[in-house]
C-alpha cells in the first residue's frame, strides 16, 4: 500500500512577513479607497436633500412672483397704477409696457419691442424670462410677465423684474457650517444667479466654462451611472429635466454636486458641498486609516514574536497532524484499494495505488487506451455493467463527466483472485469549457457487499413466499368458513322444510326442531370462534378478572360433558388436587378451554374408552399467583407425529376418516393456546396413534381466600315451566322486529306484560311518562339508531324518578366479549345476556332481580 509521506510543515517567520505586509499595504489601501467613496456618495445624498429642500424654497419664491404679477395684471390700467404697487411688491422694480413695445416708467422711455416679453406678452400670454442683456436691470435679472386687458381688449404688458442680488440672498446655503455654493441654472447650462461667492460664473455655461478642465469622478447618484460621467452626457440629462449627483477633480481637489431641476422645469438648482468639509472628513479617515495600521503592525509585531517563540511546538504539533492525515488516507485506502489519476487530454494515466495488479503485469504509468485493453481482458463481460473499460473510452467519458454530474460509478466483475466485485467511481477534474481535463478512478472490493444483498433478495424473496402462503391462508380460511358455515346453515333450512312438511306428525317435527337447534348452536359456537381468532390475532382481546370458584368452574364443564360421554359409555375419571380454591380468572374463557380439550377427548375417543381429568396445583410466587395443571388423558386414537406439529394452527384437523367424520372447524385447538398464553400459560400434547393422547393446559391465577358458599336449595331442572311473572311488566327495548317478536314470545311465557321500544330515546321517553314503579324490569339492546343502549340507560339513570337508580336493567345484546360486558356494566346496567337468548339463563336474570 502507498504510505503517505506529505504534509505541513511549520511557515518560517520571515516568509510570513512577506506575506502578511503585503497583504496589510493591500488592506489598508483598499480600506481607504473605500472610505472615500463612502464619504463621496455620503456627500451627495446629503447634497441632494439639502438641495431638494432649497429647490422647494425656489420653486415657492417663483410661484409667489408669478402669482404676483397676474394679481397686478388684473388691477393695474395705468402707470401711475404699477408705481404705487411697486414698493410691496417682492420685485425690484414694476413696468408697464404699451402694446407698441413703449417701456414708461416715470420719465424713462424705452423702446423694447425686439423683446420676447413684446411677442410673447402681447399673444396674451404669461411667463417668466431671464433678461441677459441688462434692459430691465443691472446684469442678468428675472423678468415675470403678464397682459393687461381693458375692456376685453389687450392694451399692455405689466413686467416684475427680480434683480440678482435678490436671487443670490434666496441661493445663500451651509452645510456643516460652511457656505455652499448655489447656482440657478437653465437647462441648456447657463448660470443665471449663484449664491454670494459665485457671481463670477454668472452668464457663463455650466459645462463649456465652469467644467472646462474638471475630471469627473465614478461615484453618481441617481440619474446618471459610471458610463454617463462626461460634460455631453451629463448636458443631456439637464435638457432632458433630469436630476443627478455627482463627483469631480477641480485643481487637485474633489467636489460633489447635486442638480435638481426646478418646478419650473426650464430651470435647475445646482449645489456644491463645501470643499473644506469634504477634506475635513478625509483627514479624520486618513487618520483613523493610520491608527488602524499603527494597530495592526502592532499586533502583527507580538504575534509574529510568538510565531518565532512557539516555532518548536509548532514542529511537533504539526508532525502530529501529519500522523493523522497519514491515518485518515490509511482508512481511506482501506475502503478503495486502488486510485489511478488519468489525464484525459494527452491519454496517459499513473496509479497511485496499484494493488494487485502489478503481479498481473499491469504497469504503474502509461497510455490509458492501452490500459482499458488490459484491464477488459480481467472482466466477466456478461454480468453487472458489462465491460467498462471499453465502453467508456476517452471520449466517452468527456461526455458523461458533466459538470453538473462529475460522478459516476460502475460495478464489474473482476476474474481475479477466485472473482470479485468492485464498484469502480469515476470523477472529473479541472473542467473547461464542460469538459474535464482530467480524470481519478477509485476501485472498491464490494464483494461481501454484494454478497449481502444476495443474502437478502433471498430474504426479501422467502418473505414474498410467507405473504403469498399468507394470501393462500387467507382464502384457505374463507373456503373453510364457507363450508363451515354453510353445513349448519344447510341443517337448518334443511330441518325447517321437513318441518314443514311434516306439520302434522308431532314427532317429527319435535325431531325436526331438536337438529335445528343442535345446527343453530353449533353456528353460533363458529361464530364466537371466528371471532375469537380475530381478537386474538388483532391483540385486542380482554380478560375479564372475576372471583372464580374452582369446584364450580369443573362441575359445570364435568356436566357438559357428561351428557355426551355417557351417550359413548365412556368413563370420565375426575382428580382435584388444588389447594386453593377461590381464584381470579375469566371464568368464561377458562371454561371455554376446558371444555374445548375434554370434548375433543370425547369426540376421538370409541365407545368404552376412559377420559382421566386431573386438576392440580404447581407452584405460588410470592405475588399470590399459582400455577394450575389442567390435565386430559385419554385412550382414543390418538395423532400422528407430523399432525402434532400443525395441531395449533388455525383449521387444523388430521386427515383420517374418523377424525373427518365428526363436525368441527379446526379453530379450537389454536384459541385453546392462545387463550392459555394470554392467561400467562401455555398448552402442550403427547400422543401416539392408535393409543391416545394427553393435553397439559398451564395457567397462571391470582389466589385469593376461601369463602363460605351457600348451597342453592332450589332445584334447577324444569325451571322454564315453573317460572311465572304474572302481574308484573317488562319493557323490552329493540330496533329488530325479528328480535322483538323472538323476545316476546319468550317473555310472554312466563305471563309477564311486555311493552316494546323501537329505540333508546322511545325507551327514555316511555319510562319518564310512567309513574314510578310502572315498569319492574327494562330489556335494553346496545346497538340501535336515534340512541343507543349505553345513552338510554345513563339517562334513566340521571332521571329524578325515585325508581330510576334501582329499577334493573339488562344488557340482551349480540355483543359477547368481556370488554362490552364491561361497557354495559360501566353505563349504568345490572346485568349483561348475549344474544342468541338462552332461555332458562334469561329467566333465572328476571327472577334473581325481580325478587330482590
Amino acid at each position: 500500500m502507498m504510505k503517505y509521506e506529505g504534509g505541513r510543515t511549520p511557515l518560517k517567520a520571515h516568509r510570513l512577513l512577506c506575506v502578511i505586509v503585503p497583504l496589510m499595504i493591500l488592506l489598508i489601501t483598499a480600506f481607504t479607497y473605500q472610505n472615500m467613496r463612502r464619504i463621496y456618495l455620503q456627500n451627495l445624498i446629503y447634497t441632494k436633500e439639502a438641495d431638494t429642500d432649497q429647490a422647494d424654497s425656489i420653486d415657492d419664491l417663483l410661484d409667489y412672483c408669478s402669482g404676483s404679477i397676474l394679481m397686478y395684471a388684473d388691477t393695474v390700467d395705468a402707470v401711475g397704477d404699477i408705481t404705487r404697487y411697486e414698493k410691496n411688491s417682492p420685485f425690484q422694480s414694476l413696468f408697464l409696457v404699451e402694446k407698441d413695445g413703449t417701456l414708461r416708467y416715470g420719465n424713462t422711455v424705452k423702446d423694447i419691442r425686439a423683446t420676447d416679453i413684446i411677442t410673447r406678452g402681447m399673444q396674451g400670454k404669461n411667463g417668466i424670462m431671464v433678461d441677459y442683456n441688462a434692459i430691465f436691470s443691472e446684469g442678468v435679472s428675472f423678468v415675470f410677465y403678464a397682459p393687461v386687458y381693458e375692456n376685453g381688449s389687450l392694451e399692455r404688458v405689466v413686467v416684475g423684474v427680480l434683480a440678482q442680488a435678490q436671487f443670490a440672498k434666496a441661493l445663500d446655503s451651509k452645510s456643516f457650517g460652511s457656505p455652499s455654493m448655489t447656482y440657478l441654472v437653465s437647462t441648456k447650462g447657463q448660470i443665471i444667479s449663484a449664491s454670494n461667492g459665485g457671481q463670477e460664473w454668472i452668464g457663463k455655461n455650466l459645462f463649456l466654462d465652469y467644467h472646462r478642465e474638471d475630471t469627473f469622478l465614478s461615484t453618481t447618484l441617481d440619474g446618471l451611472n459610471r458610463k454617463q460621467i462626461t460634460k455631453e452626457a451629463l448636458s443631456t440629462v439637464l435638457y432632458n429635466g433630469g436630476s443627478f449627483g455627482y463627483n469631480y477633480r477641480r485643481d487637485g481637489v474633489s467636489e460633489s454636486a447635486y442638480v435638481k431641476t426646478l418646478k419650473h422645469s426650464d430651470y435647475a438648482l445646482m449645489r456644491v458641498f463645501p470643499e473644506s468639509v469634504t477634506t475635513a472628513m478625509k483627514s479624520s479617515v486618513n487618520r483613523s486609516t493610520i491608527t488602524v495600521a499603527i494597530a495592526q503592525i502592532a499586533l502583527f509585531a507580538v504575534y509574529l514574536f510568538f510565531v518565532i517563540l512557539e516555532s518548536r511546538g509548532q514542529n511537533t504539533k504539526l508532525k502530529k497532524e501529519n500522523e493523522t492525515v497519514h491515518q485518515i488516507l490509511e482508512a481511506f485506502y482501506g475502503i478503495y484499494y486502488r486510485f489511478c489519476v488519468v489525464d484525459l487530454m494527452n491519454d496517459t494515466y499513473e496509479y497511485l495505488e496499484m494493488g494487485n495488479l502489478e503481479q498481473l503485469g499491469i504497469p504503474k504509468r502509461g497510455r490509458y487506451t492501452e490500459l482499458c485493453q488490459q484491464l477488459s481482458g480481467l472482466v466477466n463481460h456478461n454480468v453487472a455493467d458489462g465491460d467498462i473499460w471499453m465502453k467508456y473510452n476517452i471520449n466517452e467519458l468527456k461526455v458523461q463527466l458533466s459538470p453538473r454530474e462529475p460522478v459516476m460509478r460502475r460495478e464489474v466483475y473482476m476474474q481475479v483472485d477466485g472473482g470479485k466485485w468492485e464498484t469502480v467511481t469515476f470523477s472529473g477534474l479541472n473542467y473547461s469549457e464542460n469538459t474535464p481535463q482530467k480524470m481519478i478512478f477509485a476501485i472498491q472490493d464490494v464483494t461481501a457487499e454484494h454478497e449481502r444483498i444476495v443474502r437478502l433478495n433471498q430474504t426479501l424473496w422467502e418473505a414474498s413466499q410467507d405473504a403469498n402462503a399468507a394470501n393462500a391462508a387467507k382464502s384457505d380460511f374463507l373456503s373453510h368458513m364457507s363450508h363451515d358455515i354453510r353445513t349448519p346453515l344447510n341443517g337448518i333450512l334443511g330441518m325447517t322444510a321437513i318441518a314443514k312438511h311434516y306439520k302434522n306428525e308431532p314427532e317429527r317435527v319435535q325431531n325436526c326442531i331438536a337438529k335445528i337447534q343442535s345446527s343453530g348452536e353449533f353456528l353460533l359456537g363458529l361464530v364466537n370462534e371466528i371471532l375469537d381468532i380475530s381478537k386474538i390475532e388483532s391483540g385486542k382481546i380482554v380478560l375479564e378478572k372475576q372471583k372464580v370458584f374452582i369446584c364450580d368452574l369443573l362441575e359445570e364443564v364435568y356436566d357438559m360433558i357428561q351428557v355426551s360421554a355417557r351417550k359413548k359409555h365412556q368413563q370420565l375419571i375426575r382428580n382435584d388436587q388444588t389447594r386453593h380454591h377461590w381464584v381470579i380468572a375469566d371464568f368464561t374463557r377458562l371454561k371455554s378451554i376446558l371444555v374445548n380439550i375434554l370434548s375433543n377427548a370425547v369426540k376421538y375417543t370409541p365407545e368404552n374408552g376412559t377420559i382421566e381429568c386431573t386438576v392440580s396445583e404447581k407452584r405460588m410466587d410470592a405475588s399470590g399467583n399459582a400455577e394450575f395443571l389442567f390435565e386430559c388423558k385419554d385412550n382414543g386414537i390418538g395423532m400422528s407425529e407430523e399432525f402434532l406439529a400443525t395441531i395449533f394452527e388455525p383449521f387444523s384437523r388430521a386427515d383420517d376418516k374418523t377424525v373427518q367424520s365428526e363436525q368441527g372447524t379446526g379453530l379450537g385447538l389454536c384459541i385453546v393456546k392462545n387463550m392459555a398464553r394470554l392467561m400467562g400459560g401455555d398448552v402442550t400434547v403427547s400422543s401416539k396413534l392408535g393409543e391416545g393422547s394427553t393435553f397439559r393446559v398451564y395457567v397462571s391465577l391470582a389466589v385469593c381466600e376461601d369463602e363460605d358458599r351457600e348451597e342453592s336449595a332450589q332445584d334447577e331442572d324444569g325451571l322454564e315451566a315453573e317460572v311465572k311473572f304474572r302481574g308484573l311488566r317488562c319493557l323490552l327495548v329493540d330496533d329488530n322486529e325479528l328480535n322483538c317478536e323472538i323476545a316476546r314470545e319468550i317473555l310472554e311465557m312466563t305471563e309477564i306484560g311486555v311493552e316494546m321500544a323501537g329505540n333508546g330515546r322511545e325507551a327514555v321517553e316511555m319510562y319518564e311518562n310512567h309513574p314510578d314503579g310502572y315498569y319492574q324490569i327494562i330489556l335494553m339492546d346496545v346497538q340501535m339508531p336515534v340512541m343507543n343502549g349505553y345513552e338510554a340507560t345513563k339517562a334513566i339513570r340521571a332521571s329524578k324518578k325515585q325508581d330510576s337508580k334501582s329499577i334493573p336493567i339488562i344488557a340482551l345484546t349480540a355483543n359477547a366479549y368481556a370488554e362490552d360486558i364491561r361497557a354495559s356494566i360501566d353505563a349504568g346496567m345490572n346485568e349483561h345476556l348475549a344474544k342468541p337468548i338462552h332461555i332458562e339463563e334469561l329467566y333465572r336474570m328476571m327472577r334473581k332481580f325481580i325478587e330482590q
